[in-house]
């Protein structure tokens, strides 16, 4: 073995140990703020993935579903709604309004969703969002 592998493998070695040292003082650190109550324990994974899947989610629903976007995660979502809706639905804003309108596309032609039912449909398309994003995230 060569001089300069062996120092190698020594820097290699103390670089690790000093790796452990610090993980194990900050570890050391976190369980004294926690015992005095300076700081809230850290989430868990699953509540830190949940929080995530629902901040995708809600981006997904704010941003993509009501525009058209040709997204195919959008258009297996909008797939969904209509499914459990048993009619086509389109989102609408009309000029000189602010809300958006849900049209149902029935057999007599396009006709507005009442409010109530245009509460439950949103609400369904929430749950169904977050379903979608929930099973295609990693």
């Amino acid at each position: 073995m060569t001089n300069a592998s062996i120092h190698v493998r020594n820097m290699l070695r103390q670089y690790e140990r000093q790796l452990l040292n610090a993980r194990r003082l900050a570890r050391y650190r976190m369980a004294l703020r926690l015992a005095q109550g300076d700081v809230e324990p850290p989430e868990s994974g699953e509540i830190r993935r949940r929080r995530l899947v629902e901040k995708v989610a809600r981006e997904l629903y704010e941003h993509l579903l009501f525009t058209g976007s040709e997204n195919p995660v959008a258009d297996s979502i909008r797939k969904e709604l209509d499914a459990s809706a048993g009619a086509h639905l389109q989102f609408q804003y009309t000029p000189g309004e602010a809300a958006l309108q849900l049209v149902r596309e029935g057999s007599a032609g396009p006709e507005t969703v009442s409010p109530h039912e245009k509460a439950r449909l949103l609400d369904t398309l929430w749950h169904i969002t977050l379903a979608k994003v929930d099973e295609t995230m990693l």
